[in-house]
């Protein structure tokens, strides 16, 4: 199943992707990864540095009190060690940003921002 990056995606979409990925890959985290750096990797044949901003039900952390109502937030004291095993998997530097306006609307917005891409 493949997702376009550069648009908002709903959420039970996202869970649907996150399921087939997470039975594929092993764990969620694992599955977000390997989602990230497909975005990467579409987009550094043309970029050197790349900012790909993608919508998606990334709950690997957030304050949103309706994430936490539907059971989909990972408190927010695991996100340096997201953050770390994300970049330990070559998708560095990533930040994953969540903007309650995006929460609201029923989505996440996850931003990757990785500068200076080397070509292989």
């Amino acid at each position: 199943m493949a997702l376009h990056s550069n648009k908002p995606i709903p959420l039970h979409v996202w869970r649907q992707y996150m399921e087939q990925c997470t039975s594929e890959f092993g764990t969620e985290l694992e599955a977000v990864v390997r989602w990230a750096q497909s975005c990467l990797s579409h987009r550094t044949h043309h970029n050197a540095a790349v900012e790909v901003n993608v919508v998606v039900d990334i709950v690997l952390l957030t304050l949103s009190t309706e994430l936490r109502r539907c059971g989909l937030a990972v408190e927010p004291p695991t996100y340096d060690r997201y953050s770390n095993q994300i970049r330990q998997a070559s998708v560095a530097p990533v930040a994953l940003l969540v903007g309650e306006r995006e929460i609201a609307e029923g989505y996440v917005q996850c931003k990757v921002l990785s500068t200076q891409v080397q070509h292989s």
